[in-house]
């Protein structure tokens, strides 16, 4: 009982957590954070090479292409006779896909007019966000339940995850595609749906 009491309060602290950001958005308490962040970014905008480095982070780590990758990494799973962790992981990237694509039409939250990409998508939450937390989350809690990795690989793991999480987030931010709280909200929904699968693993 207590091990599920510890395994279910991330998911619902992290719930609380997003909807309060999404009050706090309706209420436009964010605006002027989401403004100054959005103006700092725009003085990197002349570097070529640092340019090109965040369009090949973001095209990589757009929410289709990690439906794709995530179908990759199910049918490893399923070779390897995990079949449980990965229907799991596949319902779970699906899930979060699926849900922030729901809250874009829902809210309805236009992007910075200053966006540098084309999308006919509104910005909350950001996609890239929510599902690249979810997936790298949700096979991170794989791994980590692997019997063979140290306890030093499985830190190594979350902190390249973590840094990846990091850029894609930051790409986005680079291009003007979200605001700040845009991008807060979908990693918190992103951990959401991770927990949640976490729950159930």
């Amino acid at each position: 009982m207590q091990n599920s009491v510890q395994k279910a309060a991330p998911l619902f602290i992290c719930l609380i957590l997003f909807i309060t950001v999404l009050v706090a958005v309706e209420s436009g308490l964010f605006t002027d954070v989401d403004i100054a962040v959005n103006n700092f970014f725009a003085s990197y905008q002349d570097s070529r090479a640092f340019y090109l480095g965040m369009l090949f982070i973001t095209l990589l780590s757009s929410p289709l292409a990690l439906l794709l990758f995530s179908v990759v990494i199910f049918i490893i799973l399923i070779q390897l006779g995990m079949k449980r962790p990965a229907i799991l992981f596949a319902f779970s990237v699906s899930i979060a896909f699926l849900t922030e694509t729901f809250l874009k039409i829902t809210v309805n939250r236009a992007r910075p007019e200053n966006a540098v990409l084309y999308s006919i998508t509104s910005s909350f939450p950001s996609g890239h966000a929510t599902v690249s937390t979810a997936f790298f989350a949700a096979l991170l809690f794989i791994l980590q339940n692997h019997k063979l990795l140290s306890k030093n690989m499985k830190k190594a793991l979350l902190f390249v995850f973590s840094l990846i999480i990091l850029l894609i987030c930051l790409s986005r931010l680079f291009f003007h595609m979200h605001w700040l709280s845009d991008i807060i909200a979908g990693i918190l929904l992103g951990l959401t749906v991770a927990f949640a699968f976490r729950y159930k693993l």
